[in-house]
């Protein structure tokens, strides 16, 4: 099923090209639809003692630091979520 409908204000959604990935986005607002799965994996990347931490670019906890994460896509094996 296809969305056609923007759920955050109602906008006509297309198909668009969102970091390599066709995805329905909304041409009013800056609605993404992602999906229909939430599945999520977090990294914790350590070299010489030390630990990468990221900024959250999106909320909750916008500005805050973290370790890496994010979504896996669909068919997308963990590993290769991790290194992306």
């Amino acid at each position: 099923m296809e969305i056609n409908y923007c759920s955050a204000c109602g906008g006509k959604m297309e198909t668009r090209d969102v970091d390599g990935t066709p995805r329905r986005a909304c041409t009013q607002c800056s609605f993404v639809h992602w999906g229909n799965y939430s599945i999520g994996v977090g990294a914790l990347v350590v070299k010489e003692d030390k630990v990468l931490l990221v900024r959250r670019a999106q909320d909750p906890g916008k500005g805050y630091w973290t370790n890496p994460g994010g979504y896996i896509e669909q068919l997308e094996p963990i590993e290769e979520t991790i290194v992306r």
